[in-house]
């Protein structure tokens, strides 16, 4: 196998750059948080059985 030196094209790698960006950039807003739709926030008051149980009053 012979070494081919290829001239670097700065337009061809701003391009792809610029694509690889763009991609990246969407992923991220896309992202999911770790608890995404399936876990619901619950409200609870002090007064509610369970909490009572975790603080360990009755």
């Amino acid at each position: 196998m012979s070494k081919v030196k290829l001239s670097i094209e700065s337009q061809k790698i701003r391009e792809r750059v610029a694509l690889k960006l763009s991609h990246s950039s969407i992923s991220q807003e896309r992202k999911l948080t770790a608890t995404g739709h399936i876990v619901k926030p619950v409200h609870v008051t002090k007064n509610d059985p369970l909490v009572k149980r975790m603080i360990g009053t009755r």
